[in-house]
């Protein structure tokens, strides 16, 4: 897999390296995360909404590994000074429900993540399996 660096602004927030996951042939979900937010700023922020072109709806949701379960949250905080990351391993992650077509490793689709105070920025996603995953997930 080559590693692809990329990152984004939205105020004092940096995007740093928005990835998806790529879907089982046929899904109609998928999940998108990101490396790190990073609240550069002396406020913090608050990731508010997302949305794609790609997907009917997005969900910004809390995950709990240990008991498989996902539940919708209305925001992710990012407190000044801090980083929360969205990772495939983590608490949190972009949920994609009514997909227009399954997510292919080495696709690119558009996401905008709008935060309270730094307003909305669209990224380019990097449809990539972790490393050490090779399957979609469901696989």
């Amino acid at each position: 897999m080559t590693a692809v660096a990329h990152d984004f602004r939205a105020g004092d927030v940096v995007i740093d390296h928005p990835y998806a996951l790529p879907s089982a042939p046929g899904a109609t979900t998928g999940e998108a995360y990101v490396r790190g937010l990073r609240n550069r700023g002396r406020e913090m922020d608050r990731l508010v909404e997302a949305r794609s072109d790609i997907a009917t709806r997005v969900e910004l949701q809390a995950v709990d590994r240990g008991k498989g379960t996902a539940s919708k949250v209305s925001a992710i905080d990012v407190p000044a000074g801090e980083t929360v990351r969205l990772r495939h391993d983590g608490p949190w992650r972009l949920a994609l429900f009514g997909l227009q077509r399954p997510l292919r490793q080495g696709d690119t689709i558009r996401i905008e993540l709008r935060f309270e105070r730094g307003g909305a920025r669209r990224v380019d996603v990097h449809v990539q399996s972790p490393r050490g995953r090779t399957h979609p997930p469901g696989h």
